[in-house]
């Protein structure tokens, strides 16, 4: 009896656990991709592999946002197979950080009808100024001004992004605008040199220099002030007199 009784009990443990049941199991819940160029187009791998016991079947891959395109195998997975989604990334054009959401579907019940995956980084702008905003303040009707600032060219700029094909014009007031190498070679980007006339007439002016390269915007400069309507009375020290500043 008891000879029997440790044979069933050998034999139980010889089966092992018992497989789960089917689903796929992404490599990484989270995939940080890093800074990207605004407009830039990258092509990421997600990896998975089928666990568990039973058929599976993939019904979709799908994504959450339109610059995030998410393509991959569709059909009865075997067990123990591995496969791949291939997300083609592409920049927006405003900087700043990103979520974006990959799932893949199955014909699982649920939780294990989906299985997501987020993908977050930082778009970052290929150029940027420095100051980004030029104030000239209260100034004179028809003043010719001078004002300078730093162009910066970005670790992500696309390969073709030559720095000696920048240009960059006016728009909204009366000048010129040059695109110069930096004061010391060792400093990376270009400096503006903005040479302009405020309006002649009075009031708050706002202006943008456009930074271009191959006819494409870069990054703008915004340049604003008021112009004064003239001479402002000053507050006498004798009562009922006034003087002009």
């Amino acid at each position: 009896m008891r000879v029997a009784l440790l044979c069933l009990l050998l034999a139980s443990c010889s089966r092992g656990t018992p497989p789960g049941p089917a689903a796929l199991v992404f490599e990484q819940d989270v995939v940080d991709v890093g800074r990207v160029s605004a407009g830039e187009e990258s092509l990421l791998v997600l990896r998975w592999r089928r666990v568990g016991a039973g058929p599976l079947r993939v019904l979709a891959v799908e994504s959450d946002c339109g610059c995030a395109l998410a393509s991959g195998p569709a059909g009865l997975q075997p067990a123990g197979a591995q496969g791949e989604v291939l997300v083609r990334l592409r920049g927006r054009t405003r900087p700043g950080p990103f979520r974006h959401r990959v799932t893949l579907y199955t014909d699982q019940p649920a939780p294990r009808d989906a299985v997501r995956v987020l993908l977050r980084g930082w778009i970052e702008a290929p150029a940027s100024v420095s100051p980004p905003v030029l104030d000239l303040g209260p100034r004179s009707p028809g003043a010719r001004l001078r004002r300078e600032a730093e162009l910066r060219l970005a670790s992500t700029s696309p390969a073709g992004l030559a720095p000696e094909a920048l240009t960059a014009r006016l728009v909204g007031l009366e000048g010129s605008v040059r695109v110069l190498p930096p004061v010391r070679l060792d400093l990376p980007g270009r400096l503006l040199r903005v040479a302009l006339r405020t309006p002649d007439t009075a009031g708050r002016f706002d202006a943008r220099v456009l930074v271009e390269h191959a006819g494409e915007v870069l990054v703008t400069l915004r340049i604003r002030g008021v112009v004064e309507a003239g001479p402002t009375p000053r507050r006498s020290a004798h009562p009922g007199r006034v003087r002009p500043r």
